[in-house]
């Protein structure tokens, strides 16, 4: 995520305070840095480095408003992490990133047509605009 290659929107007056992200990335430096990134706009962010510390947090916090994950990790997947959190919290919108081609993901059937998918690498305006556009979506953005 190229921090000085693109400038990212003024911080929100209120629109994202408080929204809880539960952030799923397995690089330790993207996970660290998307964090610093969506706290300075003012979302709540809980990090996991895989989909198995992802369901132990979202076992023990509160609900979260917006799943952001890695498509490709060790042991379960983007899409069936968000699979079992979707069937568990009804209101949980999905954002999906990926190193992969969308064409490389569609083939390998790893996520369903007609989910929102931030492409790697990204900079920080096109994560504050993809995670904004999903929150103000109508109607829950699903695996």
């Amino acid at each position: 995520m190229p921090a000085a290659a693109e400038q990212a929107p003024p911080p929100p007056e209120s629109a994202a305070r408080g929204a809880r992200i539960l952030l799923v990335e397995d690089e330790p430096g993207l996970r660290a840095l998307a964090r610093r990134v969506l706290e300075t706009y003012g979302y709540q962010v809980v990090m996991a480095a895989d989909a198995e510390e992802a369901l132990v947090a979202a076992a023990s916090e509160p609900a979260f408003d917006l799943l952001l994950t890695d498509v490709v990790m060790p042991g379960l997947n983007g899409r069936e992490l968000a699979e079992r959190l979707c069937s568990r919290f009804a209101d949980l919108r999905v954002l999906y990133m990926s190193g992969y081609a969308e064409s490389t993901i569609a083939k390998e059937g790893l996520l369903p047509g007609g989910v929102v998918l931030l492409p790697k690498p990204f900079g920080i305006g096109d994560l504050v605009r993809m995670v904004r556009h999903v929150l103000d979506s109508e109607g829950p953005s699903r695996p």
